[in-house]
């Protein structure tokens, strides 16, 4: 038999070779034991509990982001090559109405079919796409190629394979019908700063043009647009994904490119380790200034062929419990231009209809100090949706910026007050939870508040611009820190004060998640890290590093981290560290190690007997074990948690041992023999 059925999915085998040419190890193997066995809840639960990089990459809802946003249509016919494991393939069978995937690998195949037996409209063919070709049909209204065109010199025979391709795939579309593409820009700005080549792993390759070759290789913008021009694809749109291709969540286009604060999410890299030599954000931002951002965005979507209804920007809110998943999209509609908010599943309509039942009684609430941005009911691609005006005017957050930049403290102080002053009109009930100062738009003497997703039934205003503040200020402390500092005290709020914040701020994030883990957790527990300049000191590796990661209400991850490089006298290392407030966790190295935490100094606590060390932080690090102050890790990511409230000051000893020696000492001491 030349097929195979995997519930209502059917393999066709026909031109299977008969072997797997490729795989990725037995993260395969596992994932096709993990998806034959699991569904919903308990699969997403099976992926945090597995944080591997294989694992989340093929497993994480967060992949499909990238179709998500295109409109459906389930009279439609489309073709995906190189479905893999099928991380956008169900994405894709609940938008169209049939979907021929076509993958090389049978084990993908396997864990793809899997993943969504029950889709009647799916079928996957099995073997070598240039082998399967000429049986496809001409009459697909849509043919993606998600991270597939950068491989194409490794079946297409000729001078000019990448637009060869195109042009084989061109034959198996309708008239009008569309090519999608994702693909990696070769210079893109996160290589520049120290993110190795996705496909290689070897630092600034692409850059330097793939002296070394390799299979699969990227394109500049002006490169695939001469690829494009000669593969006959004339009408054409550029995208550009954010912070990538492969977990965006952020699109944008030529018509709306990235605003002050929209690239802030860079810096996690959960595939492997990274250098952060430069801040990203900014570099951006100033490249965006003088009209370059395209050509140096970290990836690229083209979608071929003309279609109006396509948004110019979407952001998505995809990493929340399901109930609560929506994209906000800018888009034009009937020559004007609006904001819509749409549902990404059936769970969330009702998430977007609150919206619209509670807007009258929300604004009501919120006059005499704000006036609130009303919605009108509408629909997209069979979700529920809210469109809105769009605003082109300056946000709180803008104004507020300008200050700064101007070194204008006066003036971000009265501004803060002014603020505080209308937050404080506020009625308690029902009240916008959530009430970014992003969101704020200032039009002469109005202050506009717009996106009311969230909803308190019992909220003062003053707590809420507590919250807005607090938020405001972690976006990005750096720049923010001082001045919010100062507007923390003119309104009374204490370091006390702050505390709680964050803790209100750690509740809410964890009610938006469902209790699920973010990106950014996950990222984290996968462990790689993102190493500054200091990596780069002479006489210093990356093992003498420390890193510090803090909780500022979204748990630990890489953006709220640093590295530091201890000073070290008489065999023992310390750190020292200015004012940490709450929750931190110290990783004393990024090798298996034994350290021995001497003294220990954590706001007015203080710390130097080693047994009284170790009975604090029994259970608050990943040591295999504990004797007498001495913590033995077997994990290339050791870490224990602290809590401070001022000043941190650790004195340490450390060791590096290979992880055999770490598996026997933690052996030995269950076992009690020392």
């Amino acid at each position: 038999m030349n097929e195979e059925f995997v519930g209502k999915v059917k393999l066709d085998l026909s031109f299977y070779p008969g072997s797997d040419l490729y795989c990725d190890g037995d993260s395969e193997d596992r994932l096709l034991e993990a998806v034959s066995a699991l569904s919903g809840d308990a699969l997403v639960s099976y992926m945090e509990e597995n944080p591997e990089w294989e694992i989340f990459y093929h497993l994480s809802h967060l992949r499909e982001n990238i179709v998500e946003w295109l409109p459906s249509d389930k009279a439609a016919k489309v073709l995906e090559v190189g479905s893999g494991c099928g991380a956008i393939s169900g994405a894709l069978v609940r938008k169209y109405g049939s979907v021929t995937c076509v993958e090389l690998s049978k084990k993908r195949s396997l864990i793809n079919a899997n993943r969504h037996k029950d889709a009647d409209n799916m079928e996957i063919k099995v073997g070598n796409f240039e082998d399967i070709e000429p049986s496809l049909p001409c009459d697909y209204d849509v043919v993606f190629l998600i991270g597939v065109l950068e491989y194409s010199g490794l079946y297409i025979h000729n001078d000019h394979p990448y637009s060869e391709m195109l042009k084989v795939i061109k034959k198996h579309l309708k008239p009008e019908g569309h090519i999608v593409i994702a693909i990696e820009n070769r210079l893109g700005l996160k290589y520049f700063a120290g993110c190795a080549e996705d496909h290689n792993g070897r630092f600034f390759d692409g850059i330097e043009g793939y002296r070394k070759g390799g299979a699969a290789r990227t394109f500049s913008k002006p490169v695939l647009e001469k690829i494009l021009d000669e593969a006959g694809i004339n009408e054409r749109r550029f995208f550009y994904p954010y912070p990538d291709y492969k977990f965006m969540k952020t699109l944008f286009s030529e018509a709306r490119l990235p605003k002050a604060g929209e690239l802030r999410t860079n810096v996690p890299n959960p595939d492997r380790d990274r250098l952060t030599l430069f801040n990203e954000e900014r570099a951006a931002m100033s490249l965006n200034d003088d009209g370059l951002y395209p050509l140096f965005a970290d990836s690229f979507l083209i979608v071929t062929g003309t279609d109006d209804t396509l948004p110019d920007y979407v952001r998505f809110s995809a990493d929340r419990r399901e109930d609560a998943r929506i994209s906000t999209e800018i888009c034009r509609k009937d020559e004007k231009t609006i904001v819509r908010k749409r549902a990404l599943s059936e769970k969330s309509d009702a998430h977007i209809n609150r919206m619209m039942e509670v807007q009258d009684e929300l604004a009501e609430s919120l006059a005499p100090g704000f006036e609130l941005l009303k919605g009108s009911k509408t629909e997209a691609s069979g979700r529920a949706a809210v469109a809105f005006e769009y605003l082109d005017t300056e946000t709180l957050e803008d104004k507020l910026d300008e200050k700064i930049d101007a070194d204008d403290r006066t003036g971000f102080l009265s501004l803060v007050s002014e603020a505080f002053d209308r937050f404080g009109r506020i009625k308690s009930s029902p009240a916008d939870a959530d009430p970014a100062f992003s969101n704020i738009f200032i039009k002469d003497e109005k202050w506009i508040i717009t996106d009311h997703e969230w909803i308190s039934e019992k909220a003062s205003g003053r707590d809420l611009f507590v919250r807005a503040l607090y938020c405001y200020l972690l976006e990005d402390e750096g720049r923010r820190g001082e001045f919010c500092k100062a507007a923390f005290e003119k309104i009374g709020i204490t370091y006390e004060d702050t505390a709680h914040i964050r803790k209100s701020e750690a509740a809410f994030q964890k009610d938006v998640t469902g209790g699920h883990l973010s990106f950014g957790e996950i990222c984290e527990r996968i462990g790689r890290k993102s190493f500054g300049t200091e990596r780069l000191n002479e006489g210093s590796s990356a093992k003498e590093l420390v890193q510090i990661y803090t909780d500022k209400g979204r748990g630990f991850n890489e953006e709220d981290s640093f590295t530091l490089l201890p000073t070290e006298k008489d065999g023992k290392y310390l750190i020292e560290i200015k004012d940490i407030r709450g929750a931190f966790r110290f990783d004393p190295g990024f090798l298996p190690c034994m350290i021995k935490i001497c003294s220990l100094k954590c706001g007015k606590k203080e710390y130097s007997d080693p047994v009284q060390i170790s009975k604090l932080f029994k259970n608050k690090n990943n040591a295999v074990a504990c004797l007498s102050g001495v913590f033995i890790f077997d994990t290339e990511d050791p870490n224990i948690t602290m809590e401070s409230e001022g000043d941190v000051s650790i004195s340490f000893e450390r060791t590096f041992i290979t992880a055999e020696t770490a598996g026997a000492l933690a052996s030995g001491s269950r076992r009690r023999l020392f």
